[in-house]
């Protein structure tokens, strides 16, 4: 038997699912029940050591079980759990294919420049070789129309990298005296270590991409913990449904 995002919707699987919310309910309340009261004189003591006394709030077993969601609301966190993106397995995936990303990219790979303008060392603008661009040094407040207008003809690919060229060429041109033009073939494009080394002289590139790599693994093993738990419940919910209906 597969749990899937329709095994919640389905009228037929209602009271099966209702016997397993009910029997997990009365459980948590169980264990509730179970539970040490809070002692009433709490004292805590602050990082300055400082020492206050806490009033505990008391939370009965009758309290909790009001406080837990009811039945459809419990069904539409299950499907929840298949379809939005931030739980599960496709939390999981998005995890996956982030960290894909970031492996794949390090320093020696391309950096996709195809073309940079820059004046007296100082760089103004790089077009990618997928038509995106980047505007720094204050280019910015004439070079964004052409960016813009590029947009509105709707201009992609080969077509918008000729494009930006010519008219940020030109736009420079008109604000920069001296202005050095580079563009890059397929077999020339800087690696992104070689283009930090041109333009980002302060900026460690491996440090970034071991902060970089050392993120994704981190949310990729939350991501994967998440999914190993609601793994495990869905195992659990399975054995429960399977033992009903052999009954």
């Amino acid at each position: 038997m597969q749990i899937t995002a329709a095994t919640f919707s389905d009228p037929t699987m209602r009271p099966h699912l209702q016997a397993y919310y009910e029997n997990q309910k009365a459980e948590a309340v169980a264990a509730w029940r179970t539970r040490e009261p809070i002692a009433d004189d709490l004292v805590f003591r602050l990082p300055d050591r400082n020492v206050f006394a806490g009033e505990p709030i008391q939370i009965t077993a009758e309290q909790m079980e009001k406080a837990i969601v009811p039945f459809d609301k419990w069904l539409d966190f299950q499907i929840d759990r298949f379809i939005n993106p931030g739980f599960g397995h496709e939390r999981l995936k998005m995890a996956q294919k982030q960290l894909d990303l970031v492996q794949a990219n390090g320093p020696n790979t391309t950096s996709d420049v195809r073309t940079t303008f820059s004046s007296n060392g100082v760089l103004l603008a790089t077009i990618n070789t997928d038509g995106t661009s980047r505007l720094s040094n204050g280019s910015a407040q004439y070079l964004n129309v052409i960016v813009d207008k590029a947009d509105e003809l709707k201009l992609f690919g080969q077509r918008r990298v000729d494009y930006l060229t010519r008219e940020m060429e030109s736009a420079l041109w008109d604000h920069h005296g001296g202005l050095d033009v580079t563009n890059y073939s397929d077999n020339t494009i800087p690696t992104k270590r070689e283009y930090a080394r041109l333009w980002q002289r302060d900026f460690d590139i491996d440090a970034h991409y071991a902060s970089s790599l050392a993120a994704a693994q981190a949310s990729y093993d939350d991501a994967h913990a998440w999914h190993q738990q609601s793994q495990e419940y869905l195992d659990q919910m399975r054995d429960f449904l399977l033992k009903m209906q052999e009954a």
